[in-house]
């Protein structure tokens, strides 16, 4: 049996709220509560439970025990009675002593440096919390809250120091004056005490945060990293709402068994019984309700956090894809809900409601307004099978996401195929659906758009092609030996399709299906290794063969320190690597850990081909980057040592239009990184590898509101670019500094013309998932002057256009599986005025072609590429850059080729690259057939030399 212990005060404040409603629930009386719980905290911090016995169970068992001994013994509680009776008037010596504890604790806080004394007085003198200190002072919450707790570091030192090291004497005398006020009309150095501009409530609230605060100081022992990373463990992701939490500056939080923070859910609360008014920067708020707009009441809404929501290094790692609950209420009956959240941090916003499809809605900010409209869930259900021979592909991977744009943190659906190839999407929300399959012996399939209806089973098959087999062997490159056990992967959607390596490091994996100069990724790991990834050479014949050598690779470590120069547990360490690149193609690495307990982290089996950076996260934390040293390739760890994470700063601002109109949805980014990123390598030759690590992603809200949090010092970059259909843009250079607020960080995004229109079938159907873009006419073919996504209604809608006409081109987004083609033939429209509203654009039937590519051998050419034009067409030099149609050979050099089912079209094959006069072209050229008929199987096509 473990001995008992004092609990550390996170874990004990954790409980506070559950322990006082325990307390009044027992005893019907507040004041006696207030006692109980007084009580039982201090049991716990002398003589916490042994190792074994649950906080919560034990705290519970404490708190009865005290409330029983009041309730049954009548006779000492009337003592106690009289006891408060004398203490209301009290003795003139104890009334004196009382009194010079608030004149010594007024003179200690008066000795405080700046800029504690002034946060300690704004917050027991004028009675702010944080929040209002914040922002009265312009900086982040989490600043104030570390001054708050290093000052009273520095109280709790001084009067240590005042009591000779003794600190029971003054504890016992505060806890005490906690339990017993000091009555102001009876005490004669009142006037002494307010002359110093504390008041006694204040004096009462800032002995309170001493007494709760028992525990929590920096020890001189050897076991310092063990108590303050016990702190950083329970640090919450969220404010403390109890006043006396609050005022001790320690947020309230509870850990799961992996040491996760977790914060308390708030209570539910409808919008309508509020008093308070609604808060038009913090409060996120709303209306729930159905498709016919008629409001829902109780519908359930919870606001979660997700660490990774807004960094694009973090948004693709699954170990940082869970989030946090941080408020919950329920909508009243005008369907109306709000909760009260930060500033500047995305969140994601569910609705649920019994039948109805659950809503997730992410990427909201505090203050902004959310219509919710819940509907009854569309299903989806299919088969998937061989595009060849029908045969169904079992087991395989079906993930629906709502949206065809997307930032992250959309709602995702996975099902997977049964024996016959079927698989089965419930709950999905209307709109727009992007279905991706994968499989192990199949290819990726992505870019199935499907429009979700209300209520509706919709059925859609899905082809897949037979992947690529790629064979060979794991060994160790020091031994030589083969390894087995070996994760290999093709690098397909999901990580589906995975294989081991056998007992002879052997291996045999399907890759995506490739066409053209297409390639495969293959990447292998094994335990004490470093990951290596590899190439396929362009697929002629099959199977293609890669053998690995794997190396130990090297390590990185250090430990992560917060604001308060404290062990930063559960923090996000990523390393990112890149190497040289390969035949035109950069190899990249990314591997993920968390700081443990005392803040330490260690990632080892690193590549040794390639240069590496450091990526550091913990809310409430300034993010940091660090580039390793220039000369890691010679090391074989790099010890970071002590890695200090400052407090955040945050950027507030707005994005409008020239006239002065607020733009919501429109898509920012912040990029750049911190001042001492280079720290540990050449300041002059240093570089950060750059994959989406310096970059942040955020979008205005419905009144054009931005926000950025937890930023180190440093310079940035802010973009701001329309998520619709624009092609202009508003950056600004923007230098941080530590722990800074500033607000007013606003830009001007140009308009200009609009056009906007839908894209339909030939029967009218409207046509998802199209790209429409406008080209400014007689420019090159590649300037595009605004481009769009057709939405799941054929909508788009594209602007900062100039005055005059331009050429709208709407072309496949998505790739079609049938052979590498595109989705649809491209169309285009000429001399399209700037500034129309009303487009329509008929997409024409498609039909296809079909045939064989031969080289100048009369060879079958593999991966060549096939272009089509309409017939009709002049032949130029747009037709020849941008073809309206593009499919690629197999490895039996046989292509299919998507036209216009209405009109004749003229082919072109191409094939390989070479370089003349200083410009890349194509080494190979066919001759031009003309007028092929849609529907034709038998074309052939051969290649020739350019010159």
């Amino acid at each position: 049996m473990t001995a008992p212990r004092p609990v550390s005060p996170d874990a004990l404040l954790a409980q506070a709220g559950w322990v006082r409603g325990l307390a009044r629930g027992l005893l019907r009386d507040a004041h006696a509560a207030d006692d109980v719980v007084q009580d039982t905290w201090l049991a716990a911090l002398r003589r916490g439970p042994g190792d074994g016995t649950p906080l919560r169970a034990w705290l519970g068992e404490v708190a009865r025990n005290f409330a029983r001994r009041r309730m049954r013994a009548d006779a000492r509680r009337g003592e106690h009675e009289r006891l408060a009776a004398s203490d209301a008037s009290g003795s003139p010596s104890d009334l004196d002593e009382r009194a010079a504890l608030h004149r010594e604790l007024v003179d200690v806080v008066m000795t405080l440096d700046e800029p504690y004394r002034s946060t300690i007085l704004l917050r027991y003198f004028e009675e702010l919390p944080p929040r209002a200190i914040a922002r009265r002072e312009g900086i982040p919450v989490r600043t104030v809250k570390t001054r708050l707790a290093r000052a009273l570091d520095r109280l709790r030192e001084r009067l240590d120091a005042r009591s000779r090291g003794d600190r029971t004497a003054w504890l016992s005398a505060l806890v005490a004056f906690t339990r017993r006020p000091l009555p102001l009309a009876t005490v004669p150095t009142v006037a002494t005490i307010m002359s110093t501009n504390l008041k006694l409530v204040a004096a009462g609230s800032l002995l309170a945060a001493l007494v709760a605060t028992f525990f929590v100081w920096k020890p001189a022992s050897g076991d310092r990293h063990g108590a303050l990373a016990a702190r950083s463990a329970g640090t919450s992701r969220a404010a403390p709402t109890d006043a006396a939490l609050e005022a001790a500056s320690i947020e309230v939080g509870s850990s799961d068994a992996n040491g996760v923070s977790r914060v308390e859910e708030q209570a539910p609360k409808a919008a309508a019984s509020s008093v308070e008014p609604l808060d038009p920067d913090n409060d996120l708020h709303g209306r729930v309700t159905n498709s016919s707009g008629q409001p829902l009441r109780g519908a359930r809404i919870e606001v979660r956090y997700c660490d990774a929501r807004g960094f694009d290094v973090l948004n693709h790692q699954p170990e940082f894809a869970g989030d946090v609950l941080v408020a919950k209420t329920t909508s009243d009956e005008r369907g109306e809900f709000r909760v009260r959240l930060a500033r500047a941090r995305p969140f994601d916003l569910w609705a649920r409601l019994a039948g109805y499809a659950d809503r997730k809605i992410p990427n909201r900010f505090a203050g902004e307004n959310v219509a919710v409209v819940l509907t009854a869930g569309c299903t989806i259900v299919g088969r998937v099978h061989d595009r060849v021979d029908g045969t169904p592909y079992v087991g395989a991977r079906v993930r629906a996401v709502a949206g065809i744009i997307r930032m992250g943190g959309e709602p995702e659906f996975v099902a997977e195929t049964d024996e016959a190839g079927n698989y089965r999407l419930e709950d999905l929300p209307v709109g727009g659906i992007d279905l991706e399959v994968s499989s192990r012996d199949g290819g990726d399939v992505w870019g199935v758009i499907v429009e979700a209806r209300e209520g509706a089973t919709i059925q859609r098959d899905i082809a897949v092609d037979r992947g690529e087999l790629v064979t060979g062997i794991v060994t160790a490159a020091d031994t030589g030996l083969p390894i087995p056990g070996a994760v290999v992967s093709p690098m397909k959607l999901g990580g589906v399709g995975t294989a081991l390596t056998n007992a002879d490091g052997r291996y045999s994996v399907r890759g995506d299906r490739v066409h053209g100069g297409g390639r495969i990724s293959v990447e292998v790991r094994a335990n004490g290794y470093a990951t290596a990834g590899r190439w396929t050479a362009s697929f002629a014949t099959e199977p293609a063969r890669l053998d690995f050598s794997l190396h130990a690779g090297r390590s990185a470590k250090g430990r992560v320190l917060g604001p308060d120069d404290r062990p930063v547990a559960d923090a996000s360490v990523i390393v990112c690597g890149k190497g040289s690149p390969e035949d035109g193609i950069s190899s990249y690495e990314q591997r993920s850990v968390r700081t443990d307990a005392h803040g330490v982290f260690r990632v080892s089996a690193l590549a040794d081909d390639k240069h590496h950076m450091l990526f550091l996260r913990k809310e409430n934390c300034g993010t940091k980057l660090y580039d390793f040293p220039g000369d890691e390739a010679q090391r074989s760890e790099i010890d970071f040592g002590d890695l200090h994470l400052p407090d955040g700063a945050t950027l507030l601002g707005r994005v409008t239009d020239e006239n002065g109109r607020a733009l919501p949805d429109v898509w920012l980014s912040l990029e750049g990184a911190n001042a001492d990123s280079l720290r540990f390598s050449d300041p002059e030759t240093g570089s950060l590898v750059s994959w989406g690590v310096r970059r942040r992603s955020a979008r205005t809200d419905d009144r054009g509101r931005f926000g950025f949090s937890d930023i180190s010092a440093g310079s940035y970059e802010l973009l701001a670019t329309a998520m619709r259909g624009s092609s202009t843009e508003a950056r600004l250079e923007v230098r941080v500094e530590e722990g800074e607020s500033r607000e007013g960080v606003d830009l001007v995004l140009t308009v200009g013309l609009v056009l906007e229109g839908v894209v339909v079938d030939s029967t009218g159907v409207p046509v998802p998932g199209m790209s429409v873009s406008a080209h400014v006419e007689g420019a090159s073919p590649y300037t595009r002057r605004a481009s769009d996504i057709s939405r799941e209604n054929g909508a788009f809608r594209l602007q900062g256009l100039a005055e005059g006409t331009c050429t709208v081109l709407v072309e496949s987004f998505f790739s079609d599986q049938n052979g590498g083609a595109m989705l649809a033939p491209a169309q285009q429209w000429k001399d399209v005025r700037a500034g129309t509203r009303d487009l329509r654009l008929v997409m024409p039937d498609a039909a296809w072609i079909e045939g064989v590519v031969l080289d100048p051998d009369g060879a079958p050419a593999a991966g060549a590429q096939v272009q089509a034009t309409p017939a009709e067409e002049e032949p130029s030099q747009e037709s020849l850059y941008l073809p309206r149609s593009v499919s690629h050979t197999d490895a039996h050099g046989r292509f299919r080729a998507k036209v216009w089912a209405g009109g004749r079209a003229n082919l072109l094959a191409v094939s390989g690259t070479e370089i003349v006069d200083g410009r890349r072209q194509w080494g190979l050229y066919g001759a031009p057939l003309n007028d092929v008929a849609p529907g034709a199987t038998d074309v052939t096509l051969k290649l020739a030399p350019w010159r």
